[in-house]
């Protein structure tokens, strides 16, 4: 159980350090400059559910591997599932209007990555549940 949760908990710190680093990126404008733009605005909504969302799950995370209680575990595959629709949704978003102003489709299959990510994690925490 230990070795597979080992991963799905590094999932979620990156998920906490991706929204830190985002802050940190965003942090350069001005408050005029993020109100005017409109990617600077998603992007701070996205890094502020990436730190929220890095937390609880980390949190959770510990908790079941200290505890290895069956009911943390499944609140654990929600949380992936939950980032596994949204990361889904957000990269197709992405990725239709990349296409639409012609960026390759090689650069747009790293968009895919942290659904992948979230996919793994998820495989992890059943597999650690049935364990």
């Amino acid at each position: 159980m230990r070795k597979f949760g080992i991963i799905s908990l590094l999932n979620y710190l990156l998920y906490l350090v991706g929204g830190i680093v985002i802050t940190q990126a965003l942090s350069g404008f001005t408050d005029e400059q993020v109100y005017d733009n409109i990617a600077a605005g998603i992007f701070s909504m996205l890094a502020i559910f990436l730190i929220l969302f890095g937390i609880v799950a980390t949190a959770l995370k510990l908790v079941h591997l200290c505890s290895g209680w069956t009911i943390v575990g499944l609140l654990c595959v929600l949380i992936d599932i939950f980032a596994l629709v949204i990361w889904i949704n957000i990269e197709f978003f992405f990725a239709d209007s990349a296409l639409s102003a012609g960026v390759e489709i090689g650069k747009i299959i790293t968009l895919f990555i942290p659904a992948v990510a979230s996919f793994i994690s998820l495989a992890c925490n059943a597999i650690s549940i049935r364990r």
